[in-house]
């Protein structure tokens, strides 16, 4: 594996050396450039999304949050009384997590999407050099179409049809929006392994402290990943185990778990799936949790079912055994021990 680090300045190696030229990394700048200088100036308007500074932080100051902040709370304690259409339609004072989730994951592949279409063209830097262009083809009565779509549209007709086609349409080329570059390597990704995984996760975050509580689960609190309480289902373990816990903030639903103990710390011991709650008008979604919680009690009940069998077996064999000795005995001792176990059957507990 390769990583590539970026530097967002072209200060020197050491002080007293002279500078080199000024210039940027194709490879890397864009990252800084083109997407997340971007996505601040895209999320900089306050009137779409409340209580952001974007690139403007001397012009949109971040005085007011805390007040935006106070209003926003007392709304969602209003939440519960309120008819879901007329929350919906409040103005907020500060966008609501998913909502703002939402909203800028739409922003991002929106701009991710420039270059396709007429008018979006983009500057990143690099682009041509690394050969990263297609052609379009403008039809009449159809409009732009993708190289490949031509190309497909080209297939079956006699060579007349096609010099026809290519004598009325107009080739344009451009440089491929960053979706286009992403979705045609998208096939060579390589999906970590989760070992891989945790060893890369590990020394990147601040791993913390967990305890399995008394419901079987691991609750974790992170703002920067989720704005209430996550649940990990940890019912293989017992409650009060500790563990050094790490999430990825790009996959929430898994809980990396370490060992805490000092001649052990660090080594990785798993992963724990997200136990989140259902919303109970979603039929499907709560069919499934009632699924997964049987599975669950069929996991704890396993080793007392397994235990069950065994007691049960041994007690198959003793009474084989014990009717086999009293087999041996005659008429009338057989007789006082089926009168002495009948007895014992009605003696009161």
């Amino acid at each position: 594996m390769t990583c590539r680090v970026g530097e967002t300045n072209n200060s020197t190696a050491f002080l007293g050396q002279f500078a080199g030229a000024a210039k940027g990394n194709f490879r890397t700048r864009a990252l800084i450039e083109s997407f997340w200088n971007l996505t601040h100036n895209e999320t900089g308007e306050r009137l779409v999304f409340p209580g952001q500074t974007g690139s403007h932080a001397r012009v949109n100051a971040p005085e007011d949050l805390i007040g935006r902040g106070k209003e926003m709370d007392l709304m969602l304690r209003a939440m519960p009384a309120l008819p879901e259409w007329v929350f919906q339609n409040l103005r907020k004072p500060l966008p609501e997590f998913n909502e703002a989730v939402r909203a800028i994951g739409e922003i991002n592949e929106r701009m991710n999407r420039r270059g396709i279409m007429p008018g979006t063209e983009h500057m990143i830097e690099g682009f041509v050099e690394a050969g990263l262009v297609t052609t379009d083809f403008d039809l009449p009565g159809i409009g732009l179409v993708a190289r490949a779509d031509f190309e497909e549209r080209l297939k079956g007709r006699s060579e007349d049809d096609q010099r026809a086609i290519l004598a009325v349409c107009k080739a344009s080329a451009r440089k491929l929006s960053p979706r286009e570059v992403f979705d045609s390597r998208r096939g060579e990704l390589v999906p970590w392994r989760r070992e891989a995984l945790a060893q890369l996760l590990y020394p990147a975050h601040r791993p913390e402290i967990s305890r399995v509580t008394k419901n079987g689960l691991v609750v974790i609190e992170d703002q920067d990943v989720a704005p209430s309480a996550l649940r990990f289902l940890a019912h293989h373990f017992s409650a009060g185990d500790e563990f050094e816990t790490v999430i990825n903030p790009m996959v929430p639903d898994l809980l990396f778990i370490y060992d805490a103990r000092a001649n052990r710390k660090g080594a990785w011991l798993g992963t724990l799936k997200l136990w989140g709650s259902v919303n109970r008008a979603d039929d499907a979604a709560v069919q499934r949790r009632i699924g997964m919680a049987e599975q669950v009690k069929r996991e704890l009940l396993e080793p007392l079912t397994k235990m069950g069998g065994r007691l049960a077996k041994n007690r198959a064999e003793d009474l084989e055994h014990n009717n086999a000795v009293l087999g041996a005995l005659g008429s009338e001792k057989k007789t006082a021990v089926a009168e002495a176990r009948a007895a014992m059957m009605t003696m009161p507990d």
